[in-house]
């Protein structure tokens, strides 16, 4: 309806007005997905290994994401970072493991994923700990 009037009007705003129109759900599609941690520094205490990433959380697949880069560090092995989660969507406070494989380099880029259930919203997370395993 919207590019039949464009066209019959020839008036660019009508134009602009309609590309926006039907762009703006296709821009809009990752509403699922809530950013719980950003910019965060997370260390472990011997050897200490630092990352620094945010923790990403897509309510419709389950999935939680922790991306970041690797500060300075030698150390090779993995990184664990371990949250709580609590809310109203919940029973009992959960706690999730992310493992991230560092290869002892100084800004590497670093992608851990876990499952989490789907569908729950209004949560609050935290991080516990984070240790370090050179295993």
């Amino acid at each position: 309806m919207c590019f039949f009037a464009a066209l019959r009007t020839g008036c660019p705003v009508v134009c602009f007005v309609c590309a926006l129109a039907l762009l703006w759900p296709a821009a809009h599609t990752d509403a699922a997905t809530e950013t719980v941690l950003l910019g965060e520094t997370f260390c472990s205490d011997s050897p200490r290994v630092c990352l620094r990433g945010s923790v990403e959380y897509d309510y419709d697949r389950g999935t939680v994401t922790l991306q970041g880069r690797v500060k300075q560090t030698r150390a090779r092995g993995t990184l664990v970072v371990v949250l709580d989660i609590d809310g109203r969507d919940l029973k009992h406070s959960k706690r999730l493991k992310l493992a991230a494989p560092i290869r002892g380099r100084s800004f590497d880029l670093i992608k851990a994923s876990s499952r989490f259930p789907a569908g729950k919203r209004f949560l609050n997370w935290s991080v516990r700990k984070v240790y370090f395993s050179d295993r």
